[in-house]
């Protein structure tokens, strides 16, 4: 008897574990679109961008050696 009921216990749960199974993954929750530190979305970010001055190079050096701005090198 006790034999049957546990053979009983484990064709249910293997049952129940096919069936979960073939059910699939819950859909994953749709997650909210990346905001920055000022709570606007990179387009609107973008959207209120201005021209701008890149004072990356401006100073280096233009003539042949590091020597151009008198730098005793």
């Amino acid at each position: 008897m006790v034999r049957s009921r546990s053979s009983w216990l484990s064709a249910a749960l293997l049952a129940l574990a096919v069936l979960l199974g073939l059910a699939g993954p819950a859909p994953a929750a749709t997650p909210p679109p990346p905001t920055g530190a000022t709570g606007a979305s990179a387009a609107e970010t973008v959207a209120a961008m201005q021209p701008g001055w890149n004072l990356g190079n401006t100073l280096d050096a233009t003539g042949p050696d590091e020597t151009s701005w008198g730098n005793p090198g």
